[in-house]
């Protein structure tokens, strides 16, 4: 990581400030997560850098590149104060279905991370990936959203009059060349500083004036005139999906040579031209249109490739069926039939003609045949009925063993979540039911997972496809077959949306209630239902046999998250089940307190009038700690946790008073506390008068002494004064410091509690 901070570093010494990176800089210092978005070349990924070194310079952030959601689950550390950076999530081109499945399989961790005080995330996007439907599936990550292109944080003429001077060493550029609506502007002047290493560049206002996607194709004309071996190269670099190997060029496989001298002839060069010859080409290019590290050939902005590879798509599409990265298939092609879709407003998409159509179905079955399953089912025209209609024909001419071969066949291996992938796991993903009935014809096996354990049936139940469910389950899929992390289909279910047809399918098939669970926290199908609001399901588990006694890992119950999500109606279905309403947390946290706490008055009432005690009291700091195992970093977002809660549902007297108060006072304040001290610190008056009324004596008091008309006292809520006051609470009871609620409301200053305190 050292390596690429100072890469950035050296970077950075370029950039320029502008108004889109401060508002960036400004949001991720208050927010948890930040999405940058843009086009590609609008200088999403300079600004992200940037403000990623400012927080790593000033706050002490550790900055941690993230490419995918692998990486992310195995880098986060509670309590370690990171920054996660990354850069086109989800996509450069289109949403990446498979990167999107990938992120919501672990949304629960995404959640954990921005839940944590001492971990931020900041990433750039681009704004056609952003605002796909699909990724409105991300709820973390769209918590805030900067758009460097809009209208309020687009480049300004004065801004771009900065860039012009750095970057053009010019000044005298017209004010309404400046004036126009450019969203690529950052990238023309880093490329017009790297092309003065090359050939001279002599109209530079032409240069700006001119659409990007002209100018490039201008480039490219002229390298068909005279550089042919350059084409050539750039094409390839296309052909292999910008991750072009050096070593193909010095190994020079019988596959490569083929592809080389295929490449040569549809770009004019003799059929015998070296692949030496083009290496150099490329070597030549480095810095204007290629990048060249690690061994690899890359072309140099995502801009540039994408207008490349409109252009070589369209001219040599033949070639390009035949030998292009499967990956590069599955992304930049679309059937010419199709383009009324969704998919027309892709810009730079290369349509495919109808003559093409049955040579790139071929071609998919061979990437199929070999193993690259991913790509084959989230190439984007897979999402047409229409397609796949096209596909099954060629697939019912195939002969039985090569049919069921490739029912059977498994993704090559990837360091993600979704390697070990089948056909059928897709299909199920994507609820194609026309393609699961030819592969479960075919002996495709059901009870298949891929490497982090997901099942067919498991990716039906989370997508929300009942009739993806109904057709795995009538061909003997395992109904209890978990993922790695122990969730069964029942679990996804009810989790991610909570349908109760397929719960009633699932439960149908004898779907275990009660013994599968969430490794990590042992989380159980009610609990998920529960903390995801859905109250038919969780009333149609508790008339199955479901257990609302087995908690977490924490001791959690499943009624302290009702609670917890203030959800009343759930709340009354646990109760009814023979939930128990004093269950406590590892911090001693119940239903009640946590009502309390948060001012709930509906669920404070239904739980004591079923038996909740109002005397357990939150731990003391010292047993908490040792539950926490001394681990500082742990015990501090504990301390964070808390302060948030007053942030939230304290009353606005609370909220100010805490104001100028540290993490440790708000936990010392509840660390002890009874039910009646957290509503009156908190200010919760209705709350307040419920507990009082139940109580003979009001002088609960904690280990240091104090009562909770020290708290009223001390944060000056009269009402629950007068309350508490009247059910003859003592005000002359001091803590082990000597203070009593009259010396704290001196201290102070609260005139009027003085004033109620001496009349009564």
């Amino acid at each position: 990581m050292k390596q690429t901070i100072d890469n950035w570093s050296v970077e950075d010494k370029t950039f320029i400030s502008t108004k889109a990176h401060l508002n960036v800089l400004f949001n991720i210092r208050s927010q948890s997560c930040v999405a940058v978005t843009g086009s590609s070349g609008s200088g999403k990924t300079a600004i992200v850098r940037h403000v990623s070194l400012i927080l790593w310079k000033e706050s002490g952030y550790e900055i941690t590149t993230i490419s995918n959601s692998t990486e992310f689950k195995n880098y986060y550390k509670r309590g370690r104060k990171t920054l996660f950076v990354m850069d086109d999530m989800c996509g450069k081109f289109t949403i990446d279905n498979r990167h999107l499945d990938n992120w919501l399989s672990i949304i629960d961790i995404v959640d954990q991370v921005i839940a944590d005080p001492s971990c931020k995330i900041l990433f750039s996007c681009r704004l056609q990936v952003y605002k796909d439907p699909k990724f409105a599936d991300l709820t973390p990550f769209k918590l805030c959203e900067c758009n460097i292109i809009s209208d309020e944080l687009s480049l300004t003429i004065e801004e771009k009059r900065q860039f012009v001077e750095n970057y053009l060493n010019t000044k005298n550029i017209k004010a309404d060349i400046l004036a126009r609506k450019n969203d690529l502007f950052p990238l023309l002047c880093v490329s017009y500083l790297n092309k003065k290493k090359g050939p001279a560049i002599l109209d530079i206002e032409k240069y700006l004036s001119t659409p990007p996607k002209d100018l490039y194709l201008e480039e490219i004309n002229k390298l068909k005139r005279k550089g042919k071996d350059k084409l050539c190269g750039l094409c390839l670099c296309i052909m292999f999906n910008n991750k072009l190997e050096e070593s193909h060029f010095s190994i020079l496989s019988e596959n490569f040579q083929r592809i080389v001298e295929e490449t040569c002839i549809f770009c004019g060069l003799n059929k015998g031209t070296a692949p030496s010859d083009i290496r150099d080409s490329l070597d030549s290019l480095d810095t204007t249109y290629i990048k060249k590290h690690d061994g690899l050939y890359e072309i140099y902005h995502d801009t540039l490739f994408d207008i490349f590879s409109f252009h070589f798509g369209q001219e040599m599409t033949q070639l390009f069926i035949k030998f292009a990265d499967s990956g590069y298939l599955r992304d930049r092609f679309l059937w010419e039939k199709l383009f009324d879709t969704e998919d027309h407003s892709i810009e730079n998409i290369v349509l495919l003609k109808d003559v093409f159509l049955q040579p790139f179905i071929n071609r998919l079955i061979d990437v199929w045949a070999d193993g690259k399953v991913s790509d084959v089912f989230y190439n984007i025209n897979m999402k047409s009925r229409t397609f796949r209609e096209e596909i099954l024909k060629s697939l019912k001419k195939s002969l039985l063993i090569k049919a069921k071969k490739l029912a059977r066949m498994k993704d090559y291996f990837r360091e993600d979540f979704a390697s070990g992938n089948t056909p059928l796991i897709i299909s199920s993903v994507n609820g194609y039911t026309d393609l699961l009935h030819w592969l479960i014809e075919h002996e495709a096996d059901v009870n298949d997972r891929r490497k982090d354990g997901s099942s067919a049936l498991y990716m039906g139940c989370e997508k929300n496809y009942v009739d993806v469910v109904r057709i795995l389950l009538k061909n003997n899929a395992d109904v209890n077959l978990c993922k790695n992390d122990g969730v069964s289909p029942l679990g996804a279910a009810c989790y991610f949306h909570g349908n109760l047809e397929i719960v009633s399918e699932l439960l149908k098939k004898d779907a275990e209630i009660n013994m599968h669970r969430f490794s990590i926290n042992n989380m159980t199908p009610l609990f998920m239902a529960c903390e995801k609001n859905f109250v038919s399901t969780v009333e149609q588990l508790l008339n199955h046999g479901a257990d609302p006694e087995i908690c977490l890992h924490n001791g959690m119950s499943v009624l302290l998250s009702a609670c917890q999500n203030e959800n009343i109606d759930i709340v009354r279905l646990l109760i009814q089940a023979k939930a128990n309403t004093n269950v406590e947390m590892h911090d001693g946290d119940t239903p009640l307190f946590s009502a309390s706490r948060m001012g709930l008055k509906d669920i404070t009432e239904v739980l004591l009038q079923n038996g909740a005690d109002l005397n357990k009291c939150l731990k003391n700091k010292d047993m908490i700690e040792k539950y926490l195992d001394g681990r500082s970093k742990s015990f501090e977002n504990e301390k964070q946790l808390w302060l948030k809660d007053v942030e939230r549902y304290g009353s606005t007297k609370t909220k100010e008073y805490v104001r100028t108060r540290s993490a440790d006072y708000v936990f010392n304040v509840f660390a002890g506390s009874s039910p009646l001290h957290a509503a009156c610190f908190m200010g919760h008056t209705e709350v307040s008068q419920l507990l009082i009324e139940q109580l003979s004596c009001v002088d609960i008091r904690k280990e240091d002494g104090t009562t909770p008309l020290f708290y009223a006292c001390e944060v000056g809520h009269l009402e629950i004064i007068c309350e508490l006051l009247d059910k003859g609470a003592n005000q002359n009871l001091c803590r082990e410091d000597g203070s009593s609620p009259l010396i704290i409301a001196t201290v102070n200053e609260r005139v009027d509690v003085l004033s109620l305190l001496i009349k009564k």
